[in-house]
């Protein structure tokens, strides 16, 4: 029996379209390719509903806050520095340098952040004496020299640290404030570390810093593989005791009103008791 040979063909998917919603567009509500779309970083919203063209033209860098509302809308942060960067730019497509930087050039770094971790101030605005160096201040709370953005590190991670796990003891707050001093020292040993790859002094360093970190965790048992099944996993039940332990929550019976049945016995015993 012949049979009949069907003609392959290689077809790749098309790529998915969408219109943009500026009314003024020049596409004038034709469908266009998602690529001519920014891609947002939360993924209700998928991609802007303006076309990059548009996004253009609604931008106005003597306005911030149109720069804002684009960026907010593809939440991804704002960072004066590499803003300042992208001004720079000889082609003057300013929000297509900036998200080009943020999404490669600084991706690590950025990768993970959204719009609320924006960063309004230029990092060059920190107080700095006269060798360059940030001006630090004695913080009794610390006990240590440390600059403004030392402490909003310090005093943020170890709020995080307090929110993720059982810190009550003074023994295990002096370790999360070692730990939050440990985790800034690594921070600031890799930044340095990833503008100076070639550095060994440097390498050196953050793998010390890394090392640190690691051993102070191990021994306050707040590393990650030393919780337990039912530390990650509490039940409903769990979760309020936990709540309780920790002292941050204390449940408070409220009585509820009697049904129908509970009224007709409590008239029974009047009655018996009259009787």
């Amino acid at each position: 029996m012949a049979t009949k040979n069907k003609t392959v063909t290689n077809s790749l998917p098309k790529e998915p379209k969408k219109i943009c919603q500026n009314k003024d567009c020049n596409a004038m509500g034709r469908y266009q390719p998602t690529s001519n779309f920014y891609k947002s970083r939360n993924a209700y919203i998928g991609y802007h509903p303006y076309c990059k063209d548009c996004i253009k033209k609604v931008i106005n860098i003597d306005n911030m806050e149109t720069i804002y509302e684009i960026l907010q809308t593809l939440d991804t942060p704002f960072i004066q520095d590499i803003w300042r960067e992208a001004l720079a730019s000889v082609d003057g497509d300013y929000i297509e340098t900036y998200l080009n930087l943020i999404n490669s050039t600084y991706k690590t770094r950025y990768e993970n952040a959204r719009f609320k971790d924006s960063i309004y101030e230029d990092s060059t605005h920190i107080e700095r004496d006269e060798d360059g160096k940030e001006i630090k201040e004695w913080n009794d709370e610390w006990q240590g020299y440390y600059s403004k953005r030392e402490i909003d590190y310090l005093n943020k991670y170890y709020q995080d640290l307090n929110n993720d796990f059982k810190i009550i003891t003074t023994n295990h707050k002096d370790y999360a404030r070692r730990i939050a001093q440990a985790s800034l020292i690594m921070n600031d040993t890799y930044n340095f570390m990833r503008d100076n790859p070639e550095d060994k002094d440097a390498v050196s360093a953050y793998n010390t810093a890394v090392s640190n970190f690691d051993r102070l965790s191990k021994s306050a048992q707040f590393a990650e593989s030393q919780r337990s099944a039912s530390d990650v996993s509490l039940g409903c039940f769990g979760r309020v005791f936990d709540a309780v332990e920790k002292h941050n929550f204390v449940p408070q019976h409220i009585p509820e009103d009697k049904d129908m049945f509970d009224k007709i016995i409590d008239q029974f015993m009047n009655i018996n008791k009259s009787l």
